[in-house]
């Protein structure tokens, strides 16, 4: 029967297990150890009672995620900055025993010069680059503006902006409408856009003729007292390669300044009017296409300042109103393709309606004077306007 002692006095003991208990005959926890109470008494405590000891058990990002626990097998912290790439960079330190955080700004492309056009091939490869590599983490990159270029910044939101001066604007698009009118007094004016070709200019023409020119009626017309005639021919072809066939956004207009003298009319004695309207437009006759009239082109003026029988035989009436036509220059292009070993000229003709005498009937011109002179400047007669807009990528 064993028996059992309070107090033993001995220098060595050997036991193969030992069993314990607290002093109230509980069990010691698990995380306890023996430690001595520096009066040769000992007691259990947990190891934290005589050395401080801080540890994390858990990592956690800043957002929203799942946690990393340590343990036993898990002992080591991989710092990884794949998440950005090329961005920053982590390494240790042996000799210092640090772990070393690096941050690496990627350079900045900028192409020396301009491009001709705004494409995906120069966005994507850049065209006569030079790299600006920042030296520091805070920007080492300037923006500074030329001439009529302004920059301004918004620093809170990290915004630059890039504008035009006012006076280029503004001042520009009032220099270009006084040039507009002063066209007749130009023979040319030139303007691109991010290398697209818009115009004005004038055109040199072949007349119908001085003095003499007939006028003549249509069989089988709706009215067989309208009078037509032509003034002016010019020629399409060299107009072509102003065009913009990449998007299709070409306009085109021809503007004519005649001067047109005719006979004087007869007046019906009912006293009918005297004012005459004036229907011009264009159209080109080939012999591959025929006859294409634009029916785009189609513009209304009027005859003033009439002159009648019963003033003087040296009188006359004339016809000098500006007249804008537009022309769809994708058909002037089909057309021209359709005869490459033709020149495709332009005809302007016009139509006076109702003009030809007819007793009780209307005011006109007489049978015996259909025919009328032109005076229309060679120089300041005919202009041509190619407007293109700016490509704009999706």
């Amino acid at each position: 029967m064993a028996s059992a002692s309070r107090t033993l006095d001995t220098d060595i003991i050997q036991v193969r297990t030992v069993y314990a208990k607290t002093p109230q005959n509980n069990f010691i926890p698990s995380s306890f150890i023996l430690i001595s109470q520096g009066d040769g008494s000992t007691q259990w405590a947990p190891v934290s009672s005589i050395i401080k000891i801080s540890s994390f058990n858990h990592v956690t990002g800043n957002s929203i995620g799942s946690m990393i626990n340590a343990d036993l097998l898990f002992d080591t912290l991989t710092i990884s900055t794949t998440g950005v790439d090329s961005l920053f960079e982590s390494y240790v330190d042996p000799v210092a025993r640090v772990l070393m955080l690096r941050n690496y700004l990627p350079p900045v492309g900028v192409t020396i010069g301009s491009v001709p056009n705004v494409s995906l091939v120069a966005a994507s490869v850049l065209p006569n680059p030079q790299f600006l590599i920042p030296s520091t983490g805070f920007s080492t990159i300037k923006f500074l503006g030329v001439n009529d270029i302004l920059l301004s910044t918004v620093t809170d939101q990290r915004a630059i902006f890039v504008s035009i001066s006012s006076f280029t604007s503004a001042g520009y698009s009032t220099i270009s409408g006084e040039t507009f009118n002063w066209r007749p007094t130009l023979y040319s004016t030139l303007s691109t856009s991010a290398g697209i070709t818009s115009f004005v200019s004038s055109v040199g023409f072949t007349p119908s003729g001085t003095t003499g020119n007939p006028m003549s009626t249509v069989t089988g017309s709706a009215n067989p007292r309208d009078l037509y005639f032509s003034s002016i021919t010019f020629s399409g072809n060299h107009l072509m390669k102003y065009m913009n066939n990449n998007t299709s956004n070409t306009r085109m207009f021809v503007e004519m300044h005649p001067s047109l003298f005719f006979d004087r009319m007869t007046q019906d004695p009912d006293v009918r009017s005297l004012t005459k309207q004036i229907v011009s437009y264009i159209q080109l006759e080939t012999p591959t296409t025929g006859r294409v009239v634009f029916n785009e082109s189609s513009n209304v003026r009027y005859m003033t300042s009439q002159i009648t029988t019963d003033y003087s035989s040296n009188t006359s009436n004339w016809f000098q109103a500006p007249i804008r036509m537009e022309i769809n220059p994708y058909t002037l292009q089909s057309n021209i393709a359709l005869n490459l070993s033709n020149n495709v000229n332009l005809t302007v003709y016009h139509v006076i309606k109702d003009g030809l005498y007819e007793g009780g009937v209307n005011s006109g011109f007489p049978g015996g004077s259909l025919t009328f002179d032109n005076r229309t400047d060679l120089k300041t007669g005919l202009y041509v306007q190619m407007m293109n807009n700016t490509q704009t990528l999706p």
